[in-house]
């Protein structure tokens, strides 16, 4: 339902709801310049919303430039694509401001809009910005569009959280400044995270939760500590993403400042190749991991067979000799994660 209203709500606003601002950007009737039919059928589709969508768009445009490529050199034409990516950037910025429900028509429309007029970089940017809403896995797209129903769950919230912590710089600022709060008063208002709620969610998406400043962090469980310096790992989730790779996430916490770029040191058993190693230099540099701030480190791991057993170390390797850090009650540099303690999705 709520996407039907998103949907006449977009009509409404590439229709121009009668503001002189926004009139129309063509007279498709009369066809003043001599426009292919075509051509004049998809602006008139647009602006009456007929055609509504990025997708659809794109398509309809791909098939018009296929039959008629000399529009692309029509200096009218051009004027009147640079005017319907205004309405599109004015279309996405209204769509933007309803929330995380219409992220996902409002990022479509800012692409469109860039692709209409490649020069304005400030609509780049925001085309940009948006798009990393356009690109979630098929793990997670039901989430994205439950999205659009007010009452959204928790296991919704955990699924697109997770999505951009495990994103690069750019996915976490934007969930920072346009997801978080809603998260927060969905999360408030619907009381998600009562105790029994809270209760039964794995070590690693109380992570998650922390991480993203949705929970608090003094409720996580240490699986370990690496020493020196103290470095607490609380949460570790291996996931399966086919019959040879999974996706490894590990979540530590320092409890001191750290002085030291040290890398993380995978050992990874495998029912039919044995032990494999890698060492993974982390995103963030170990000496700006924030104290009694959580740090998280995610990485695809190729296992043919059964996976068996993940050990886990932290190594200075810049040390005259690598010095791995001790877990505790451990005499060698490796914590060997439980079964139990995976996580396992």
């Amino acid at each position: 339902m709520k996407r039907i209203l998103l949907i006449i709500l977009t009509v409404a606003l590439m229709s121009g709801c009668g503001s002189r601002e926004d009139a129309p950007i063509y007279d498709t009737a009369a066809n003043p310049d001599g426009f292919p039919s075509a051509a004049v059928e998809i602006v008139r589709s647009i602006e009456d919303g007929t055609l509504i969508g990025g997708e659809a768009v794109m398509n309809a445009f791909g098939n018009l430039y296929t039959q008629h490529s000399e529009l692309l050199d029509n200096d009218k034409w051009k004027g009147l694509i640079d005017r319907l990516g205004i309405r599109f950037s004015k279309t996405a910025d209204s769509l933007a401001q309803l929330g995380v429900g219409s992220y996902t028509l409002a990022a479509e429309y800012y692409q469109l809009g860039s692709f209409a007029r490649p020069g304005d970089s400030t609509l780049r940017e925001k085309a940009s910005e948006f798009g990393c809403w356009l690109t979630p896995d098929e793990n997670v797209k039901a989430s994205f569009d439950a999205l659009a129903n007010s009452d959204y769950g928790l296991d919704h919230i955990l699924r697109v959280t997770r999505y951009f912590v495990l994103g690069d710089s750019s996915h976490q600022q934007f969930f920072r400044s346009h997801v978080h709060d809603a998260f927060q008063r969905r999360i408030e208002s619907a009381n998600l995270l009562a105790q029994d709620e809270y209760g039964r969610l794995g070590s690693a998406d109380r992570a998650v939760l922390a991480y993203a400043d949705l929970a608090e962090a003094s409720a996580l469980n240490k699986l370990t500590t690496f020493a020196p310096p103290a470095i607490d790992l609380v949460a570790a989730r291996v996931s399966p993403l086919d019959s040879a790779e999974y996706r490894l996430e590990l979540y530590f916490v320092p409890r001191v400042g750290i002085g030291e770029k040290l890398q993380v040191h995978l050992g990874v058993q495998s029912s039919e190749y044995g032990t494999a190693t890698v060492n993974i230099v982390p995103k963030t540099p170990t000496t700006e991991w924030r104290q009694n701030q959580i740090a998280v480190i995610s990485r695809k791991i190729h296992c043919p067979g059964k996976l068996e057993a993940v050990a886990v170390g932290l190594c200075d390797f810049a040390a005259p000799e690598p010095r791995f850090l001790l877990p505790q009650g451990e005499e060698s540099g490796l914590y060997f994660l439980r079964p139990s303690e995976m996580d396992l999705k």
